[in-house]
């Protein structure tokens, strides 16, 4: 199979329960706008690629800018329009999306930021519990909140995070890709960092930083 990035997988749409006391811990610590969700935010981040298999990343010059444009009414649940406009530089990106403005509708689903879709984008609750993203025909797309928090480090600042591990699952034999995404949130801030990999290598190649955000009071 080839090494085809996770976002390629996604699109494509654009990271059994534990129960013991440190899980608790941390769904205890969620607070109620966990994922920023206030119009007016922004956020701006940046794409970067790992050079050869050294430690040492690259700007690919490529940028998302997000904003929080609108809340709305939708089946009696509070939607926020949030808004991506991508811009491309000169190097080629593989993971980033196309150049232009994307709007997508989201919400706070007891701790689950979903679309008005049903898609699942991130989990801060139910540590270590598969939820399903997409199905296709060889292999479905999962993530799970991991148990442990991770102190991440990008342009924008240092931020405590909860992570999400994103992987396939082979409809084959059940065997779990070798890559897997890991994107990162810090509470009342957003999505801090995600790291991309290809589904058959387990280093990943790819990241998309935060570099300055703007949180409305």
């Amino acid at each position: 199979m080839k090494n085809i990035p996770f976002f390629i997988l996604l699109l494509l749409v654009f990271g059994a329960c534990n129960s013991d006391d440190n899980a608790d811990e941390i769904n205890e610590e969620i607070e109620e706008n966990f994922f920023a969700l206030k119009v007016g935010n922004t956020w701006t981040y940046n794409y970067f690629s790992r050079v050869g298999q050294t430690e040492e990343f690259e700007n690919l010059g490529a940028v998302d800018q997000v904003t929080i444009l609108s809340k709305t009414e939708i089946n009696g649940e509070t939607y926020f329009e949030m808004q991506t406009t991508t811009i491309l530089g000169d190097q080629f990106c593989t993971v980033c999306p196309d150049e232009g403005v994307a709007n997508r509708m989201v919400r706070d689903s007891l701790g689950y930021l979903i679309d008005t879709e049903g898609v699942i984008i991130f989990s801060s609750q139910d540590v270590d519990t598969d939820y399903l993203i997409l199905e296709f025909e060889q292999y479905d797309i999962f993530g799970k909140l991991l148990l442990e928090s991770e102190l991440i480090s990008v342009e924008a600042g240092n931020f405590e995070c909860l992570k999400n591990e994103v992987f396939a699952v082979f409809e084959a034999d059940g065997s779990i890709s070798q890559g897997r995404d890991y994107i990162y949130f810090a509470d009342g801030v957003g999505q801090t960092l995600r790291k991309y990999s290809g589904v058959m290598n387990p280093q990943h190649r790819w990241e998309k930083r935060l570099m300055n955000f703007t949180i409305s009071e």
